[in-house]
């Protein structure tokens, strides 16, 4: 079954998208932040990440930063409510594998993980 692990600190969000991937067959770990993630995969080697860029304590680029000096080859999602070009290319430079708007279609989410988990394996 593929894990996936969620931190963002937006437990409404969190948890939707939490139990929208458990009714598609996903196992699913939730963060509240960047620090809870990074604990988590100290234990834990899950499919596929999706993190939220604004978070308290370690936000999502710190996260993406300490993956890569982890060289974590877990791929990383990223989501948030800014879609500027900008940040895209930034994330992207920093190991995302792609961008989630907070605002998208939840299919669009399990589209998105499908398609990073599969070109993994």
């Amino acid at each position: 079954m593929t894990l996936i692990a969620i931190a963002d600190d937006d437990q409404n969000w969190r948890e939707a998208i939490a139990e929208f991937l458990e009714i598609h067959g996903y196992k699913v770990m939730e963060a509240a932040n960047g620090l809870e993630l990074l604990k988590l995969l100290d234990t834990y080697n899950p499919d596929c990440l999706l993190v939220d860029l604004e978070m308290p304590k370690l936000d999502g680029l710190g996260v993406l930063a300490a993956l890569q000096e982890r060289r974590c080859e877990t791929p990383a999602i990223v989501v948030t409510a800014n879609s500027s070009q900008k940040l895209r290319n930034q994330c992207s430079a920093m190991g995302a594998r792609d961008i989630i708007v907070k605002s998208a279609s939840i299919l669009s989410v399990t589209d998105k993980i499908r398609k990073v988990v599969s070109a993994t394996k």
